[in-house]
């Protein structure tokens, strides 16, 4: 008898423990469905407030589908597949997924243009339709080759003109190309840049995937 009352001691235990992890369970569901409706500014106040643990954790998985939604709607070379998981996580200085979203919101608001952003990235080029532009009919792909690795000098290699050289000016804002008007760095709402004056636009983008429509670039509207 005794022996009978002790096992049905320990399974009473057994079941009790499985009912209080299977509330915390619905209750970390629960919490982590509230966490991924609130919006950055929140997460930072529970980050701040907050000083449980388990709470923490639910908070970073918040973060990281912040980070998802978010840099989905950005250019493809920030969205978050499984390659730049692993970079941020073995490249980066964040340590958490606040750190990685708080991290890129201000890379993707810096205004000036790096030299080896210049000459690393793929670059589209086209003429604006009043200066001869005729969409993608005239759209070329073209190369900025720096002098030295980070340099702010260089060539501009394109087609139907000799290397053109370039100067990368006023803490990357202004970009110097032969004896042509001075062109003007913009950072593009999709993090992509923009480098333009009167008669000429070039776009950062991935690969061959161009995504921009602005001054007649791909396509010449007729007003």
């Amino acid at each position: 008898p005794s022996s009978g009352t002790g096992q049905q001691h320990a399974l009473a235990e057994v079941m009790s423990s499985l009912h209080d992890g299977l509330v915390r369970l619905e209750d970390a569901r629960a919490l982590l469905n509230v966490l991924l409706l609130l919006d950055a500014p929140d997460l930072c106040h529970l980050s701040v407030v907050d000083k449980h643990r388990h709470a923490f954790e639910m908070a970073e998985s918040a973060w990281c589908q912040l980070c998802e939604v978010t840099w989905q709607s950005k250019s493809a070379r920030f969205h978050l597949t499984p390659e730049r998981a692993r970079v941020l996580a073995t490249s980066s200085k964040a340590a958490t997924w606040r750190e990685h979203y708080m991290q890129a919101l201000l890379d993707g608001r810096r205004q000036n243009l790096r030299p080896e952003e210049l000459s690393t990235l793929r670059w589209a080029f086209n003429f604006t339709p009043s200066a001869g532009g005729r969409g993608a009919a005239s759209m070329q792909f073209v190369e900025f080759n720096s002098a030295a690795a980070g340099g702010a000098t260089g060539y501009l290699i394109m087609r139907g003109y000799p290397p053109l050289p370039y100067k990368l000016i006023e803490d990357g804002t202004v970009l110097d190309i032969a004896n042509f008007p001075p062109h003007y760095v913009r950072r593009l709402d999709t993090w992509e840049w923009e480098i333009t004056n009167d008669n000429v636009t070039f776009v950062s983008c991935v690969n061959d995937d161009v995504q921009y429509s602005d001054r007649g670039f791909l396509q010449v509207t007729v007003d």
